[in-house]
């Protein structure tokens, strides 16, 4: 067969493409909202403040409090709940399920309660005639691409080039100023001055000495010693040239009380190692990391933004870290974290990982799959003792080692939490097809968590399987109320995990003796609660108040079990839970609901829905800097809610939602711009990842599609939904040939490593990768700015 050249779509140079999205700040942040976030998976560092001081406020994943508060044994079971449930005892059963940090101990002070520790923060002060100073002008430039920030501020009367970042590899933050002399240098500290009142009531309630300041060597540290053992430390060094002045921070957080030590090191090794060098090693992981995937679409800013939260992922977690807490490595300045800065199991760590399958990054996902396995032996003697029978049960707030954070009773209560956490290691086995992973990770933390559902099904009068007592997340949230049977969300969970057992239980070869109850328990489960409106909440609830929480419709997305290709029964169901939850409203909801009901949107087959939700989420919930803040605080009338506590969920679960839009690959089947909004006729993306191990690339012009490239990296069947208007050539790069192809999925084998273009039958030459031409007002949208832009 002769040869026949695919029309291939090659990467963008992405040094060139990606400074249209880099953050510009044309005025020093006031606000720790708005500053410069900086990060390596390990330690954090967002820059802000004016002058007086300028501040660093400095995170690590590795400082956390893990002392539990105790539970009563008597009561903290699954027996009493019931009765206390059902006998309507709402403060008992608030006061044994939400024991709290706030509660006080014999001695009158506060009970230790699990979460992360805050941080200390460096400030520079410059001075002049003994009298703090403020920046006369200040500006910035966060470059994506090099993981760098840089600017030029000026102080009394002078301008000084800076840029700043935090080393990839080492705990490890570096700060450059050209031309700043001895004796024009800021006078610079390590602190925890800068905490809340409340907060060193905490801290000192809880056991922790005041913060001691060392000198070791050339190096100042800043040293805290752990009540129970372990400590950490800042320490910095500035160092004076001819160029200039580089000051090195380093934090380290040790279980051992020598961290003051390892952090001197880590800063004495990186100036012997000098600054080229490291700039060099860091800029090379930057380079690389942005070589994988991209992706165009014609709204600027929803684009600038995909790729500030993909900077955002690779700050946040990295192979052999850790994954990813509710305010990653960004935890508030000056005072406890929100929520604890926990890892939270009803949707925030889910959401934080939704984007890593479609953008090609598996790699990221690493470390949750191996933090939450050691978590695992945890979760089974939690369910062995409050339970009574074999299974695991994680709760909902968790800290290292899965200890317990605890919550609103009914969403800590909820089975379901670790049963959707182990949604994420079924999709990585989608995505990679990875029998290993299957075998050794998947199974094994998937089956204890479906053992835990089979424990507590209880066969109604209908002969059906049925939850007696559960809740839907954050429904009727706090109240007694919330207690429910049959929540959708749990009959989603039950049955996704059944089915994906049985069939890893066939791909494996495992014969596995419970693959029997597994089969009983899929065809006796009573079916999704449902009415005239659609989709209930549960067996006893119907949606009749916007709510933000849309776990009772988690089985279109993420879970796939209903989908518009199921036929007209299910195809109105899916059409009139989407209707009615449009007229609930969204007043309600907070920003992380909005990616969410993105994806819901794009699945369901509305896609201007899809758009409208990111478009709101944008405008809304995000500062100039893009932390998402939950609360719609600038006032546009999204929400009730206008406070502002960051969490990173949200912007991650956008950065999915917009992929959602451009490529779909649920039940094996690759479908092409999905969910294309009426106004977007020009897309391209490259390198994104399919379910079953496929790499796609593809480029669409004035709505039509031009070329879609498919490479097998495991060498299964492929399946694609046509997007062409009739049939199409399938090019094979790996044997070098053509072949018509038609039908209304498009239907090939591939080879591992084959690479396979489809393209119309009419001629397709010149298809590239879209890159829009933009003016300098459609550029950089993120950062602060003068005057607001949106």
């Amino acid at each position: 067969m002769a040869a026949f050249p695919p029309p291939t779509i090659k990467m963008p140079d992405m040094a060139v493409y990606l400074p249209q999205h880099d953050f510009i700040y044309e005025r020093a942040p006031e606000r720790w909202l708005d500053g410069i976030p900086l990060a390596n998976g390990e330690i954090g560092a967002m820059i802000w403040g004016t002058g007086n001081p300028w501040k660093i406020t400095l995170d690590s994943y590795a400082a956390w409090e893990t002392r539990e508060v105790p539970v009563d044994p008597e009561k903290y079971n699954y027996k009493w709940v019931r009765k206390a449930v059902a006998e309507n005892w709402e403060k008992e059963v608030w006061d044994t399920m939400f024991p709290s940090s706030f509660q006080h101990r014999t001695d009158g002070k506060l009970q230790t309660d699990v979460t992360r520790l805050p941080m200390p923060r460096m400030e520079l002060t410059f001075r002049s005639d003994g009298e703090p100073r403020v920046f006369e002008s200040f500006n910035a430039r966060l470059r994506l691409h090099e993981g760098i920030v840089e600017g030029e501020l000026k102080i009394l009367g002078k301008s000084i080039p800076w840029r700043a970042w935090t080393q990839n590899g080492k705990p490890l933050l570096v700060m450059q100023f050209d031309g700043l002399s001895k004796d024009r240098a800021p006078a610079i500290r390590a602190t925890l001055d800068h905490l809340n009142d409340g907060a060193k009531k905490t801290l000192s309630d809880w056991g922790y000495l005041p913060t001691v300041i060392r000198e070791i060597d050339e190096e100042k540290v800043l040293y805290q010693l752990f009540p129970t053992g372990g400590s950490y430390s800042v320490a910095w060094c500035p160092e004076f040239s001819p160029k200039g002045l580089t000051l090195w921070i380093s934090l380290v957080v040790s279980d051992t009380d020598d961290s003051d030590k390892q952090a001197a090191r880590v800063v004495r090794e990186s100036r012997e190692q000098g600054i080229q060098e490291l700039r060099k090693e860091h800029e090379a992981w930057w380079a690389d990391y942005w070589k994988v995937s991209a992706l165009s679409v014609p709204d600027a800013r929803l684009e600038n933004l995909y790729y500030i939260e993909m900077y955002k992922l690779a700050c946040s977690t990295r192979p052999n870290g850790w994954p990813i807490t509710l305010q990653g490595l960004w935890t508030l300045d000056g005072g406890m974290p929100p929520w604890s800065g926990d890892y939270h199991l009803d949707m925030n760590v889910e959401e934080s990982t939704w984007p890593i399958y479609t953008a090609n990054r598996l790699e990221l996902g690493q470390p949750l799959y191996d933090f939450f396995l050691e978590c695992l032996p945890r979760f089974q003697k939690n369910c062995q003792e409050f339970f009574g029978f074999d299974g695991a049960w994680s709760g909902c707030a968790l800290g290292p080692g899965g200890v317990r954070v605890h919550g609103y009773p009914p969403t800590e209560f909820w089975p379901g939490n670790g049963a959707w956490l182990a949604h994420q290691y079924w999709m990585h086995w989608r995505y990679s097809m990875d029998p290993d992973f299957l075998r050794d990770k998947a199974v094994p933390f998937m089956k204890p968590f479906l053992r835990t559902y089979m424990n507590l099904l209880e066969k109604g009068e209908d002969g059906k399987l049925h939850i007696p007592l559960s809740s839907s997340p954050e429904f009727h949230e706090g109240s007694i109320r919330a207690w429910t049977s049959d929540p959708n969300c749990d009959l989603y969970l039950i049955r996704f995990l059944a089915k994906s057992l049985l069939e890893a239980n066939e791909i494996l070869n495992l014969n596995d003796p419970e693959a029997a109850r597994w089969q009983e328990t899929l065809d006796g489960l009573v079916d999704y609660q449902a009415d005239e409106k659609g989709l209930k909440i549960s067996r006893d609830y119907d949606l009749d108040f916007s709510h933000r929480h849309h776990s009772y419709m988690m089985g279109i997305y993420p879970l796939d079990l209903l989908s518009m290709e199921d036929g007209k029964e299910t195809r109105d169901l899916i059409r009139r839970s989407i209707e009615h939850w449009r007229r609930t409203g969204y007043m309600m909801w907070t920003g992380w609901a909005f990616p969410w009901a993105s994806c819901i949107a794009s699945r369901a087959g509305y896609p201007n829905m899809s758009w409208a939700m990111l478009d709101m989420y944008v405008n809304g919930f995000i500062t100039p800097s893009t932390l998402h803040v939950n609360g719609d605080y600038r006032q546009f009338g999204y929400s009730q809610f206008t406070y502002e506590p960051m969490t990173l969920e949200a912007g991650f679960a956008y950065a999915a939602a917009l992929m959602e839009m451009l490529l779909q690959s649920q039940r094996g089947i690759i479908r092409v711009f999905p969910a294309m909004p009426d106004a977007w006729r020009d897309a391209s993306f490259v390198g994104l990842r399919a379910e079953e191990g496929f790499l796609v690339s593809a480029a669409m012009r004035d709505g039509k599609v031009l070329s879609v490239q498919i490479t097998g990296e495991a060498g299964r069947p492929c399946r694609v939904k046509n997007p062409f208007d009739g049939p199409a050539n399938l090019v094979s790069g790996y044997k070098k040939g053509k072949r018509e192809i038609s039908g209304d999925i498009l239907s090939f084998d591939t080879e591992k490593g084959g690479v396979y273009d489809l393209i119309p039958l009419t001629d397709v030459s010149g298809v590239e990768f879209i890159e829009f031409e933009r003016m300098e007002k459609e550029a950089n949208w993120f950062g602060l700015k003068v005057h607001p832009r949106w």
